[in-house]
């Protein structure tokens, strides 16, 4: 299948909880962008579903978004870690924890742009001189 996706999926593993109406099941990302993720999950919802989705940051802080389920694929629970089983979803509104969201995008994606020799990335607005 062609990748449709028009930015770089992140390579993440976050705890999370996703339901229909309250977010009760709990799973974890694969991966994930400003704009969608992977939930590695046995109990997949069919595309078009609308979720609730619960993503604890790696502080444990709670990231709350309502998102539609793109496309799935069920594997039973003894292959779910030899295959990709889940749900690719779309973030459709962050309800709490916007900014903390997409702090975390990028500060994982500068990690990807930098070399591992290279001097680490001042944040944005620094005071530091650049060469």
């Amino acid at each position: 299948m062609a990748e449709k996706r028009k930015t770089r999926r992140l390579l993440k593993r976050l705890k999370l909880r996703y339901g229909v109406s309250s977010a009760t099941s709990l799973a974890f990302t694969e991966d994930f962008s400003e704009f969608g993720i992977f939930i590695r999950a046995v109990n997949v919802m069919t595309p078009g579903s609308k979720l609730l989705v619960e993503l604890f940051m790696p502080d444990n802080e709670p990231v709350t978004f309502e998102a539609r389920v793109m496309w799935s694929r069920r594997v039973p629970g003894s292959l779910i870690h030899l295959s990709k089983g889940g749900m690719g979803v779309m973030i459709t509104q962050f309800l709490t924890g916007k900014e903390k969201y997409l702090e975390v995008c990028n500060s994982l994606t500068n990690k990807k742009k930098q070399p591992l020799d290279a001097p680490p990335i001042p944040p944005t607005g620094s005071s530091e001189p650049q060469p």
